[in-house]
């Protein structure tokens, strides 16, 4: 938990300053209202990754917590000469859209009776004050005024606040030996099961929508008390509008496919490997990132056909064929084989393979 004690005054109201790591980058400033849209009062920073930071805030209104998101860093130090305020432009209204689209999906999801989702209740904007800072570095400029009610509205994605641990901090606390096969199967076939949900392509505004998750991992599941598990950050989702990939979204090294390092186009067995990976550390405590064979690099080489540029995926088989039967094992294999043909195709089918394998070995 970040502390909040770093607080500012501008414009006549009070902001909090954070000052977020980020593992192999640059530490990363983030300004947030103190009550944002003078509504929602932040309690604490909760998480923050790929391009997103979520808040605990209080609804002064409804009298309950929950959860907001928001743009982690626009890194504007990057557009700081008038030739590149155009691209600077763009990347906020990316940044901003794929906020926009996780709301949207996390909608059409609930209407689908999803309950192990994010429910989202609002979506606010307020201001920024690092954008009026680097707006007066750009004061060369002739902004237009829709350009700067753009930068000036930072919005915010309310969504339910989810009580529970995340699968990674509970493997990492109590289970660093590995989880029993009955706890890994009760949790793995909740979330395959909202996959399957996910899956089904969905039409808005008379375009179909198809989505594929593509950053499952440990991280990204939370446990609650009752042992239910959801699935969260829809942030990352890969999305194709009417066949065409607008949205590549984020992955993590180490628990994507071999065929995302080339940032090809994905399909549902993307997701049977992330499953795969993620069951794969449950099982063994061991973290799918410590298995690669070099250091994983985010860079994007144009000649990515070359096995020498990517990292390869050194699976130890010997600790699963010890502790668990043999179908554990042979349902691993096919989750993470290299070539996605091999792989099951879809949440539905690999959901079926979990459940006969509870039945027979639970």
């Amino acid at each position: 938990m970040k502390s909040l004690h770093n607080r500012f005054q501008f414009a006549g109201r009070e902001f909090i300053r954070l000052t977020l790591r980020r593992r192999g980058k640059k530490d990363t400033v983030c300004t947030i209202p103190a009550r944002i849209a003078n509504r929602y009062t932040v309690v604490r920073q909760m998480a923050h990754g790929g391009s997103g930071v979520i808040l605990e805030i209080f609804d002064d209104r409804m009298a309950h917590h929950l959860v907001a998101k928001t743009v982690l860093d626009y890194q504007l130090e990057r557009y700081t000469s008038s030739n590149k305020t155009t691209d600077a432009l763009t990347r906020i209204q990316r940044l901003r859209h794929h906020l926009q689209t996780e709301r949207r999906i996390l909608v059409q999801l609930n209407h689908r009776g999803t309950n192990s989702i994010p429910v989202p209740c609002n979506y606010v904007y307020d201001c920024n004050p690092r954008f009026d800072e680097w707006l007066e570095a750009q004061e060369k400029i002739s902004w237009k005024l829709d350009e700067t009610d753009l930068l000036r509205s930072e919005p915010f994605l309310i969504m339910q606040k989810i009580d529970g641990i995340s699968l990674s901090k509970l493997i990492n606390t109590y289970y660093r030996q590995g989880m029993s096969l009955r706890q890994t199967l009760d949790i793995l076939i909740q979330i395959t099961s909202v996959l399957e949900v996910l899956e089904q392509p969905f039409t808005i505004e008379n375009k179909i929508w198809e989505l594929v998750y593509q950053d499952l991992k440990p991280g990204n599941i939370v446990i609650g008390d009752s042992g239910r598990a959801r699935l969260i950050d829809f942030g990352g989702c890969q999305l194709l509008l009417d066949g065409i990939r607008i949205l590549s979204g984020s992955h993590t090294p180490g628990y994507c496919p071999p065929e995302q390092q080339t940032r090809a186009p994905l399909d549902r067995r993307a997701d049977v490997y992330g499953i795969g990976s993620t069951m794969y550390h449950m099982l063994t405590g061991i973290s799918p990132r410590k298995l690669l064979s070099r250091p994983y690099s985010h860079t994007v080489h144009k000649h990515r056909s070359s096995h020498k540029r990517r990292a390869v995926q050194m699976w130890n088989w010997k600790f699963i064929e010890q502790k668990f039967p043999s179908s554990v094992k042979r349902l691993l294999k096919c989750c993470l084989s290299p070539q996605r043909e091999d792989r099951f195709p879809d949440a539905y089918t690999l959901t079926r393979e979990l459940i006969l394998l509870k039945t027979h070995h639970v």
